[in-house]
């Protein structure tokens, strides 16, 4: 497995970037034009001979960073809403996606169920926990990770 399927896409990163979210990460998004790339903060101390700022990039989060990101508790009044997330079977060839979401273990009410029936879904984990983390804080769901 590559790393560029291991770390949110960069459509995701520059969102979570224009978000206001910390840029610490393992691994940087860079976009010049035609050319995308990764790049791994580790490698810059042993490599002096590459020139790149860490700030025009956008943070390339990890499955493991961005769930550290998320709570895994949403309180809303009375109700206690747990992170989900759970590998489906797409289709009959046997395609597979990620979902997410929050939910009330106890009644299996859905945060945002009455609006629109609040879950995410991806084909990659780590970009459906990255498309959670941008969901909870464009509604103020959360405040910003410190």
């Amino acid at each position: 497995m590559n790393i560029s399927s291991q770390t949110c896409s960069l459509l995701f990163a520059k969102k979570l970037k224009e978000l206001g979210v910390k840029q610490d990460s393992l691994f940087y998004r860079f976009d010049h034009g035609d050319l995308q790339y990764i790049f791994c903060k580790e490698y810059e101390q042993y490599s002096p001979h590459v020139n790149l700022n860490i700030e025009d990039g956008f943070s390339a989060f990890t499955v493991v960073e961005l769930g550290e990101m998320l709570p895994g508790i949403i309180n809303r009044g009375d109700i206690r809403f747990n992170l989900q997330f759970y590998k489906l079977q797409g289709n009959a060839q046997g395609t597979y996606y990620w979902e997410g979401q929050y939910y009330d273990g106890n009644t299996d009410i859905v945060l945002h169920s009455a609006f629109n029936h609040f879950f995410i879904a991806d084909e990659s984990e780590v970009n459906c926990r990255a498309k959670m983390l941008i969901y909870l804080l464009e509604n103020k769901l959360m405040e910003l990770p410190k």
